[in-house]
């Protein structure tokens, strides 16, 4: 009998196909690849069963999802991708939104866990990438500092059934890593000088780390200053200051930082933060929290942003208490800003005065290149003043050099009602979004 075209092809380029049959999310189903590949005919089956990679990602879906026999399938994923590397998502519980079942059936989807981990131990040097979320009592057992290849590691915590945290246990990173280059921790408590060694990260996340394992401004410029190729740095400030420490003498250069985004959730001051470092090609800058001092604030991101004179895209600033008029200060040295969010803030008729286009801002050209503007749970300031604002960068624009605003959302701000979408919407707007307050 005469072999079929398929058949004819050689193993290599077979093998490609099967690859670009895989589901852009892994899946343990029957119906998908590789599984389904096993099931057409003897040399198919042959093909799939020695290829690897084809078994190399294993992504668990959340505990509603995952079935009785999901422990017995990480197994056979895991068997049966040999030596390759292995990518790897934990997702039976959600980073966001941790819904629990009760007390039998989240002992026994700890049980299933643990087996899992169990069954990954052996071949932690194997995993390339990692995603998690786990209950403070499995950290040991997930073996983060033996996944000494990993390229990529998210892990975030959630606290066990007893709703405490543990102090002594804190995410080990284990030694440096050469080929590390995306690192995010959330949840629980970090063992930050582990961090600090990871020198060739490209992106770093460091969200809501639990007490004892938390982060101050002081330890977040230790961080920064030694990692020099990061790109992307999200820091959650959760602790305050740290005693008898020395800031550097020079601003610390991160030539290759795009995006920096801060939080804290306690009123602080992040101006020895920013007063550390300069970052010549910021793209993206978020600053969220209430400061202890708001006019000593605008003066430090003055002093940051004109020290970087980046060429910042989008801005986000949110729970600010009040929006000082320093703010257009701090906005003349981002000429290229074309994306500006503020959030839980007051915001003074003032404010939108000194945005409106005028012979002044003509003059001095403060945010030519504004094009979408948000602002949410903002009160403070007059429809009448957000008008004139509008017209004054849409059909109003008045003279070659400024683009004009093509969108604005307004959610839940106390001043804007529905009386004043058609006004809103006469100014021009391309897209306007308009989320309004409940009476």
């Amino acid at each position: 009998m005469e072999k079929s075209y398929f058949s004819r092809l050689p193993q290599e380029l077979i093998r490609e196909v099967f690859q670009n049959c895989l589901p852009q999310k892994s899946s343990f189903s029957p119906n998908d690849a590789p599984v389904v590949l096993t099931h057409v005919c003897k040399a198919w089956r042959a093909i799939s069963l020695h290829d690897q990679q084809l078994w190399s990602r294993i992504e668990v879906p959340n505990w509603q999802e995952s079935g009785a026999h999901i422990g017995e399938l990480v197994k056979l994923w895991v068997e049966r991708s040999g030596a390759a590397e292995l990518q790897v998502n934990i997702g039976m519980f959600d980073q966001d939104i941790q819904m629990f079942p009760g007390p039998e059936k989240t002992k026994e989807l700890y049980d299933c866990l643990e087996g899992m981990l169990a069954t990954l131990a052996p071949h932690r040097a194997r995993v390339r990438r990692f995603r998690g979320v786990f209950p403070e009592s499995l950290m040991a057992a997930v073996g983060v500092d033996e996944m000494v290849n990993a390229e990529q590691i998210f892990y975030c915590g959630t606290l066990d059934n007893s709703g405490e945290v543990d102090s002594q246990l804190k995410l080990y990173l284990g030694p440096p890593r050469n080929n590390m280059r995306s690192l995010a921790i959330c949840g629980c408590l970090a063992d930050l000088d582990s961090v600090k060694t990871q020198t060739q990260l490209e992106h770093l996340e460091l969200l809501d780390l639990s007490d004892g394992g938390d982060l101050c401004q002081e330890t977040a410029i230790e961080i920064l200053q030694g990692l020099p190729n990061l790109k992307t740095a999200v820091m959650d400030i959760t602790r305050q200051a740290r005693h008898g420490f020395s800031p550097p003498g020079e601003r610390i250069f991160l030539n290759k930082l795009e995006t920096f985004f801060v939080t804290w959730c306690l009123p602080a001051n992040v101006d020895l933060l920013l007063d550390s470092i300069i970052t010549p090609n910021l793209s993206k800058l978020g600053l969220r929290g209430k400061p202890h001092t708001v006019l000593r604030q605008w003066s430090n991101l003055y002093s940051f942003l004109n020290a970087s004179q980046a060429p910042i895209k989008r801005i986000s600033l949110g729970d600010f208490g009040d929006t000082d008029i320093r703010l257009l200060d701090c906005l003349e040295n981002t000429q290229e800003l074309e994306h500006l969010t503020i959030n839980h803030t007051v915001i003074p008729d003032a404010m939108f005065r000194g945005l409106t286009i005028t012979d002044e801002v003509r003059e001095t050209r403060l945010l030519p290149s504004l094009e979408t503007f948000n602002i949410g749970v903002c009160t403070g300031f007059s429809a009448e003043s957000v008008v004139d604002f509008l017209k004054s960068r849409t059909k109003d624009v008045p003279c070659a050099g400024f683009s004009k605003l093509e969108e604005i959302a307004i959610m839940y701000c106390s001043s804007i009602t529905e009386s004043h979408r058609e006004l809103l919407l006469s100014c021009g707007i391309k897209k306007l979004l308009l989320e309004l307050p409940e009476d």
